[in-house]
């Protein structure tokens, strides 16, 4: 068990800490910004004055621009292509980017496209394709003259709240030289993003505060800080909660040791209470018994560590590329992490010390006449006479294993708490999947549509009423959607706003009770997510030009509000105009039909498929899903470590008591049955304690995996509770079998000659 423990916690809190230090590197390496500030367009001087600003250590102006986007190579499907200017042949002092494939841009008047490296993987892009883009004086093609790592989207996201992968489907970024895209735009001469570092040691909120003054004339959009980039928001909540488990978990299981090494040590000590007599009887010191029995469980601990070091160092490795492999880092560190290894043998002697002292301690303090005569019985006896002895074997068989519970209750106890721990182990990863699977059944009875189409440029409403009898469209609804600074007092929030019809039928919005609710003129509905950050039902919000009250949260795995479509066209200046379908197929088989349809009729720059969606939200899943594994593989392995244990020394403990029942005719199946039954008493608690425990745990960890990104509620299932219960079981059956074919094998004279104790 002290190697699981020391596994457990070397091999996954060390990968983490590679992890995290990869992370960090990168960001390092590539000059990450503290601080992005967008506006709408300023002079490039700009950029020179905020470098002058007191605690501005690097500063990068640059374009951010958003178009339609095709590829010569792909489908024809239209996507919103973020263009991020870059200076050439230089390189920017702030969010530099490595090329991983090709080569940076070979001139600064070169029409020539960089791709972000999940988004070329995502769509198949390789250099040398053709990119063509949307402009003001037309459209223009270039090259792809190479793939890049960004420190600005690790993780890619497009805001807050459109992090999911299928954001790639609609999005994606490509870096373009500065000389050869802002003539475009017609905005030469002028930025409209100014990213920088801040010194060591300033204060980056006075900074900030400085970079607002001076461009506050050029009408400022945002003001990011580093913690609240979105790409690096969602890093830090995962790679977070992932950290948080990698710790907490082994130290679960060193728990679980210590109770173990009490129950083990405090059996051998009872074993051999005869052997500690005469010892004190020949002359040795209490302190010398003392440090003999707690020599046990230190040695334990030692060795136990040592093996767990090297098992967790080989497993550090692999479980690193694991993770990594979900996120676009450059480079994977992965080193011997010496302090953690350090730590997992402090706190496994640590934990193994406290267990053991106590059980040492009551050793040392026994008296040379006690236990030579034996342990007295802790109640008058009522063993002796010639009435119990008659009973039946059956009786006695009910009876012995409750007996058996009382006689020591402390260690029954234990016992008890260290499979309820193991049992919580099994029922937290579960638990996690049943909260998963009950967010995507509500984000699945929310949308009521199988595509949403998306257009960049906005159209008449009654442009969407034709579309509802194209062939395969079972019902089209228009929606208007724009991202959003949502302000709250003193607090800002990043948040797509959607306009539904306030009866809207393809958008079904429930209460966190279940209940249907619909957006009010006058009125904001906001996801649970802005419960969670303290905004409450009734407070007074301004979301981008809109003013409004909040009337009640929704359940939505994401960052988005919901109102009137009326009350946002009016809000944004679009009255009549959406910008949004949400189309029901009258089957699955015309998804292709409709899907190329729009993309011919309307100025479509992205059709998203909902089952494609709830696809993509697995497939970001999948690093919780390989630290689930390991979870309850670690706890499977815990829980037959402790049966196991329990069980054999329990037998052992008892060979004279087990033999004289097989010498006065009681048969090897009756006292299997004896000995199972007792195990079951044990593990009916462990079930109880453990099911309350896990649920618990499972709403703790929930709230880490969810953080300020997405929204999961602690729902367990009774399969979970009933899996848990039948793989402790299973375990338990298993873990026997070794101590039941020992009871068989008992030689009864030579057992029955001995003297207890």
């Amino acid at each position: 068990m002290v190697i699981l423990g020391v596994t457990f916690f070397v091999g996954l809190y060390g990968s983490m800490a590679n992890l995290r230090s990869s992370i960090d590197r990168t960001y390092a390496d590539l000059h990450f910004a503290d601080v992005t500030v967008s506006f709408q367009a300023a002079p490039a001087d700009i950029v020179r004055a905020i470098g002058e600003a007191l605690g501005v250590d690097r500063v990068e102006g640059r374009l951010n621009l958003e178009v339609p986007t095709t590829f010569a190579s792909g489908n024809g499907d239209v996507i919103a292509g973020r263009i991020l200017s870059l200076p050439a042949p230089s390189r920017p002092a702030v969010n530099d980017i490595l090329v991983t494939d090709g080569a940076y841009f070979s001139n600064a008047s070169a029409k020539e496209f960089i791709a972000e490296k999940a988004f070329a993987v995502h769509h198949g892009l390789r250099v040398g394709d053709t990119v063509r883009i949307e402009t003001p004086i037309g459209p223009q093609e270039g090259r792809i003259v190479g793939i890049a790592v960004s420190p600005e989207y690790l993780w890619p996201a497009r805001s807050a709240p459109e992090h999911m992968p299928e954001v790639l489907r609609r999005w994606g970024v490509l870096f373009a030289p500065y000389e050869a895209i802002a003539p475009l735009f017609g905005l030469g001469g002028s930025v409209n993003e100014v990213a920088f570092t801040v010194r060591a040691g300033a204060d980056g909120e006075a900074v900030g505060r400085e970079i607002q003054t001076l461009l506050e004339p050029y009408g400022v959009y945002a003001i990011v800080p580093r913690a609240q980039q979105p790409s690096q928001a969602i890093l830090d909540t995962m790679v977070g909660a992932l950290d948080s488990l990698s710790l907490v978990f082994p130290l679960f299981f060193l728990v679980i040791v210590a109770l173990s090494t009490y129950a083990l040590l405090s059996r051998l000590v009872h074993a051999q209470r005869g052997q500690i007599g005469v010892l004190l009887a020949l002359g040795f010191s209490r302190r010398d018994v003392l440090v003999h029995y707690l020599s046990f469980a230190l040695l334990v601990a030692l060795i136990g560590s040592l093996a767990g070091i090297a098992l967790g160092y080989a497993l550090a490795f692999p479980v690193t590329d694991l993770f990594a492999g979900q996120v676009s880092l450059p480079l994977i560190y992965k080193e011997p992490r010496w302090d953690v290894m350090a730590a997992g043998v402090a706190l496994s002697v640590a934990f193994a010390a406290t267990a053991g002292i106590l059980p040492a301690y009551r050793a040392s303090r026994e008296r040379p006449a006690d236990t030579m005569r034996g342990e007295a019985p802790r109640s008058p006896a009522r063993t002796a006479s010639h009435r119990e002895a008659r009973r039946s074997a059956v009786r006695v068989v009910r009876r012995l294993p409750l007996r058996q519970l009382k006689r020591n209750p402390v260690r029954s106890a234990f016992t008890v708490v260290a499979l309820a721990l193991a049992g919580s182990l099994i029922i937290v990863p579960f638990g996690f999947l049943d909260a998963m699977d009950a967010a995507i059944a509500t984000q699945t009875r929310t949308m009521n549509y199988d595509l949403v189409a998306r257009l960049y440029r906005p159209m008449p409403m009654n442009a969407s009423e034709p579309i509802g009898s194209w062939p395969g469209i079972a019902a089209v609804e228009p929606f208007v959607a724009a991202p959003l600074v949502l302000q709250a007092g003193e607090a800002t929030f990043n948040v797509v706003l959607y306009g539904i019809r306030a009866e809207s039928e393809a958008i079904r919005l429930f209460s966190r009770a279940g209940d249907r609710v619909f957006p009010s003129e006058g009125g904001i509905l906001l996801s649970v997510i802005y419960e969670k950050r303290g905004l409450r039902a009734g407070d007074t919000v301004t979301v981008g030009p809109i003013e409004g009250r909040i009337n009640g949260f929704v359940n939505d795995l994401s960052s988005n509000g919901y109102l009137p479509i009326e009350n946002f066209q009016a809000g944004l200046g679009m009255d009549g105009l959406f910008n949004g379908l949400y189309i029901r197929l009258e089957s699955a088989s015309s998804e292709e039909t409709v899907r190329a349809s729009l993309y011919a009729s309307l100025p479509v720059w992205a059709v998203a498929s909902t089952a494609k969606s709830i696809q993509d939200t697995n497939d970001m899943l999948r690093l919780y899903y390989a630290f689930i594994g390991l979870i309850v593989a670690f706890g499977m392995a815990l829980a037959a470590a402790i049966v196991f244990n329990a069980v054999t020394i329990n037998v052992l403990e008892r060979n004279r008591e087990i033999a004289t029942m097989r010498t006065i005719g009681m048969k090897g199946g009756a006292i299997a049955r004896m000995i199972t039954t007792e195990n079951l008493l044990v593990l009916t608690l462990s079930v109880i304690f453990g099911s309350i425990l896990g649920t618990a745990l499972t709403a703790y960890f929930v709230t880490l995996f969810g953080g300020d990104v997405f929204v999961l509620d602690a729902k367990i299932t009774w399969q979970t509770f009933a899996l848990s219960a039948a793989l402790l079981l299973g375990v338990l059956l298993v873990s026997e079998v070794p101590s039941l074919r020992h009871v068989q094998r008992l030689d009864l004279a030579k057992v029955t000659k001995e003297r207890a104790g």
